[in-house]
């Protein structure tokens, strides 16, 4: 009977985990790093072009060019080398 008692205790711990909301704060606040003004050619390096992030309230597409910087992706240029 103890044994049952520990093994549900165990699995109620467990699932107290999974129950909240997951955060992705390995970059920080994106909206920190967003600038709705800058104009950039981006034409080499990784790139995540459809980036939603939070700013003044309300969820944009921005553009990620690196952990540092978001661009406006009306502001940002991609250029493709030929292959």
């Amino acid at each position: 009977m103890c044994g049952v008692a520990v093994l549900a205790f165990a699995v109620l711990v467990s699932g107290f985990s999974a129950a909240l909301p997951a955060v992705a704060l390995e970059n920080g606040n994106p909206a920190e790093k967003y600038d709705p003004t800058k104009k950039e050619v981006l034409s080499h390096g990784h790139t995540d072009v459809f980036y939603p992030i939070q700013y003044n309230g309300k969820f944009i597409m921005a553009v990620e060019k690196d952990a540092a910087t978001f661009l406006k992706p009306e502001n940002t240029t991609l250029r493709v080398a030929k292959s």
